[in-house]
């Protein structure tokens, strides 16, 4: 009798896990002629931690493959008509930013729309309107302050500290350009490596200008001119026609609903698992995310020494 129990409640954890496992790989409900509602915000790692502790501790931490990816199945996904971005405060490096808006530009070029609405504040907004300048339609909310500063870029010199500890610091440097350890050995900058990061700084803001300008039909020079009065608050951006207007995000969906003549369907991503993903070229309808975070960027253009 004790046997047959055992057998049961195995058989019956058995069917939970597959159960559970076939649950987790149901493809959601996607309405055609929905738009994917995706925020956007705080910090994305580049591939989960290989150790165990790693992985238990940063099991919340977001991906930016995932993320990534996930646009890029909306772009394909015939059902979805656009994509509803929110951008709140960003802790992410430029390139990351590069990446994410190459993707939201994917969305837009299978022939989808995509709007983008920007919260939150932050003592520089260089990479969240950077990525929401892309979208179709930009707005801002009303308390949103995220100035337009452009770039800088900080070091930190520590020849000073040896001397008060008594040591004798000494760094074998084979060419002046070769600066990783001027942090250790100089006071300041050294002329090379002032001139190296204006070069990367310029570069930069360069692309930064540039794209703004495309994506907005401003001149460089425009957006230049905004950078430096700076652009600040919300009402700035939109005099600035950086943006297309101030707008709660509930006024948003009734003016999307409004143009449509009806309810606006909307798909929201929940965070899911890397193992439950289907590959490319599954037969199954893609699956598609929700992120959320906060953050910060660069500030002012100039180096500092």
């Amino acid at each position: 009798m004790r046997r047959k129990k055992r057998w049961i409640i195995l058989a019956l954890i058995v069917i939970g896990i597959v159960g559970g496992v076939m649950f987790s790989r149901r493809e959601p409900f996607i309405a055609q002629g929905s738009f994917l509602e995706v925020e956007i915000g705080g910090d994305y790692t580049e591939a989960p931690p290989s150790d165990l502790v790693g992985q238990l501790v940063g099991s919340q931490q977001q991906l930016l493959t995932d993320l990534l990816l996930e646009l890029r199945k909306a772009a394909a996904d015939a059902r979805l008509q656009g994509a509803l971005v929110k951008v709140t405060p960003l802790d992410l490096e430029f390139a990351k930013v590069q990446e994410i808006r190459a993707a939201l530009r994917a969305i837009q070029a299978a022939g989808k729309r995509v709007i983008a609405w920007v919260s939150g504040e932050g003592d520089s907004g260089n990479h969240e309107y950077y990525l929401a300048s892309v979208a179709d339609q930009v707005y801002f909310t009303e308390n949103a302050l995220l100035p337009l500063l452009g770039f800088r870029a900080t070091a930190v010199f520590l020849g000073g500290v040896w001397e008060k500890l008594g040591v004798n610091m000494q760094v074998e440097q084979i060419r002046e350009y070769k600066t990783f350890g001027d942090m250790l050995a100089r006071k300041n900058m050294s002329d090379a490596h002032r001139e190296m990061t204006n070069t990367l700084l310029d570069s930069l803001h360069e692309q930064f200008v540039a794209d703004i300008a495309e994506a907005r039909k401003l001149s460089p020079a425009r957006v230049q001119t905004l950078i430096d009065a700076p652009t600040l608050t919300a009402s700035d951006f939109q005099q600035a026609g950086l943006i297309d207007g101030i707008r709660f995000y509930d006024e948003v969906l009734e003016e999307l609903a409004t143009t449509r003549g009806n309810a606006l369907p909307r798909f929201r991503w929940t965070r899911i698992s890397a193992s439950s993903r289907p590959p490319w070229g599954s037969h199954q309808a893609p699956r598609l995310p929700w992120c959320m975070g906060l953050a910060q960027s660069p500030r002012a253009r100039g180096a500092g020494g």
